[in-house]
C-alpha cells in the first residue's frame, strides 16, 4: 500500500519499528498539532482510504456508477462533500498562515 508517501513493500523491520507499523514507533509522527506513535498509514481504516482513491477520481470527474450523481449513493456522496469540506479548510488555514509568515515583513 502506498499512502502518504510511504510504501509498505519498502519498509524493513529497522523502518517499521521506527514508523510503529506494528507497535509504538521510535520516532513520532505529527498530523497537525497531534503527535501519534503509530504509522500513519495505520491511523486510517481501509474503507476511508477507499473512499480517498475515490475522491480522486471524482476530482478527475469519474464517478462510480458512470451515470450522474442521482446515480450514486447518499453515503459516496456525502463522503465526497466531507473530503472536500476538510480539504478546503485545510487549504485556508495554510493560505492564512502563510499570510500571517508574510505580514510585517520586507519584499525587498
Amino acid at each position: 500500500m502506498v499512502q502518504l508517501g510511504l510504501n509498505c513493500q519498502d519498509c524493513d523491520e529497522t523502518l517499521q519499528k521506527e514508523r510503529g507499523c506494528h507497535g509504538r514507533s521510535l520516532i513520532p509522527h505529527y498530523v497537525g498539532q497531534e503527535e501519534y506513535r503509530k504509522c500513519p498509514i495505520r491511523l486510517v481504516d481501509k474503507g476511508t482510504w477507499d473512499y480517498f482513491k475515490a475522491y480522486r477520481l471524482y476530482k478527475a470527474g469519474y464517478l462510480p456508477s458512470g451515470g450522474g450523481w442521482i446515480n450514486e449513493s447518499a453515503k459516496y456522496v456525502d463522503a465526497m462533500i466531507v473530503i472536500d469540506n476538510e480539504i478546503d479548510r485545510i487549504r485556508i488555514a495554510e493560505e492564512a498562515n502563510a499570510r500571517k509568515k508574510t505580514n510585517g515583513r520586507s519584499k525587498t
